[in-house]
């Protein structure tokens, strides 16, 4: 067996330390915390599906859509206004809404929840949500009578 010199092994020492630290990188952030993985898959789930058009949009068609038909024009216009002045800021909202899934579900939950609202279906079902919300709710208004 050969023995390295001084000259032979430095070179090998250097090609070693620079094959292990792409390894090394990618084990630390591999080592994220089940918890931080959570909430990194939950906020991008949110940033995807609660953007501050889809909020403001669903706050307003809900509220638009509970009110009775006796309510005249210009109290509907005041609701609106008070109501789009009470609409939460939407990063404080999308923080909580983050843990909150981060709570609810498992990390390969989010990610399937992931999949899905990356998929043509699942962006039409956000597009469409304050639409089904407002169809529920005048369903459910004219079940109940005036």
């Amino acid at each position: 067996m050969k023995r390295f010199g001084r000259e032979g092994f430095l070179p090998l020492l250097f090609l070693l330390v620079a094959c292990a630290m792409p390894v090394a990188g990618a084990a630390a952030q591999g080592a994220q915390s089940p918890a931080a993985t959570r909430m990194a898959l939950a906020r991008e789930l949110v940033r995807i599906t609660l953007d501050s058009t889809t909020v403001a949009r669903s706050t307003l068609t809900i509220l638009e859509a509970s009110l009775p038909p006796s309510v005249p024009a210009d109290q509907r216009d005041q609701m609106r206004r008070v109501a789009s002045a009470a609409v939460p800021p939407i990063a404080h909202y999308q923080s909580v809404a983050a843990e909150v899934y981060a709570e609810l579900f498992t990390a390969d939950e989010l990610r399937e929840l992931l999949i899905f609202y990356r998929s043509a279906v699942g962006r039409k079902s956000v597009r469409l949500a304050p639409e089904v919300n407002i169809r529920i709710l005048t369903r459910m208004r004219g079940e109940a009578g005036p």
